[in-house]
């Protein structure tokens, strides 16, 4: 009976350092303030305090943009991201006249 309970131990152990693992490879994901998940115009940011920009899993047509006046800077929700673009299309461009501070 003892061996039998050392072997469930083991597969305990090893199952939870696998999902840690897993868990660790695989990044947290939060909302930014400005998000696109849908077919969009141009997008602006004039809005000083913004954590961040992303398009997700659409089109936007138009340019991306941080005016002059907009400030990105994200907190830790947004994990240090700017501007995000992720498997998008922009037909248009990105432009930043304004500030991004991001650190990794």
């Amino acid at each position: 009976m003892g061996q039998r309970h050392a072997r469930i131990g083991l597969l305990l152990a090893t199952t939870s350092v696998a999902a840690l693992l897993a868990a660790a490879q695989t990044p947290a994901s939060a909302a930014c303030t400005i998000s696109v998940t849908t077919p969009s115009g141009p997008v602006t940011n004039a809005t000083p305090g913004t954590d961040c920009i992303e398009i997700l899993n659409t089109t936007v047509t138009g340019n991306v943009t941080n005016t002059s006046t907009g400030t990105i800077t994200p907190g830790s929700t947004a994990a240090g991201i700017g501007i995000n673009v992720d498997n998008s299309t922009i037909n248009g461009q990105i432009s930043n006249a304004g500030t991004i501070t991001v650190t990794a």
